[in-house]
């Protein structure tokens, strides 16, 4: 996955897209631990994987990276990355995919 960001286009607010971070976390079956918080961002993983979720005025910011994870090597280690990273892409489309058929509903 390496290090992505973008902003996802939400105009319904901080308190729905916390709420849509809620359920999107319970459907994908994960727990995520919150790492850090603050006003208007939340900083949580899953293992190796880590959003930065930033509240906008009419947008989300999604962060998202992989972390300790050993690059440009064919170690286990470096093979068993290559999967996580693959995994959090796909977690990371299902976030964008939730935030913005949450913003589509009426």
């Amino acid at each position: 996955m390496g290090t992505y960001v973008e902003e996802i286009p939400f105009s319904r607010g901080e308190a729905r897209a916390r709420e849509c971070l809620g359920k999107w976390e319970q459907d994908q079956g994960l727990k995520f631990e919150l790492v850090k918080k603050g006003d208007y961002w939340v900083h949580i993983r899953h293992k190796t994987l880590h959003f930065v979720i930033t509240f906008l005025p009419n947008a989300v910011r999604v962060e998202g990276w992989v972390q300790d994870i050993v690059k440009y090597s064919l170690s286990p280690k470096a093979i068993v990355g290559l999967f996580a990273r693959r995994k959090g892409w796909r977690i990371y489309q299902t976030l964008k995919s939730a935030l913005l058929r949450a913003d589509s509903e009426s």
